[in-house]
């Protein structure tokens, strides 16, 4: 939920942002699957499972409704560069980790 932020970017009473995720993701030539139910999800999820271009599974959820915690993955990258011996070595096991993920986009 984007909402607008009168110069304070974390102001979560502000109004919604007109973002649709979904468009943006076509708009790079993302196949875009959206789902209403978890049948449909399941369908959803064997196409892009299947498919040779990157695929996003679009959900509209209700922030506060019945959604399980931490049911979400975002890949928030380790920094290349830092002086710190544990991030240096956290960097190494992420890039060790990606050897397995399967990469949708190809060039």
């Amino acid at each position: 939920r984007y909402r607008m932020g009168d110069g304070n970017p974390h102001n979560e009473d502000g109004e919604l942002l007109p973002v649709d995720i979904a468009k943006n993701a076509e708009s790079w030539g993302i196949k875009v699957l959206k789902v209403h139910t978890i049948e449909e999800f399941r369908d959803a999820y064997r196409q892009a499972e299947k498919s040779e271009q990157a695929v996003m599974i679009h959900i509209e959820t209700n922030l506060f409704g019945p959604n399980p915690p931490n049911c979400s993955y975002w890949d928030v990258v380790v920094p290349e560069v830092s002086r710190i011996e544990s991030t240096q070595q956290a960097r190494k096991e992420y890039e060790e980790a990606l050897v397995d993920q399967r990469h949708y986009w190809k060039q």
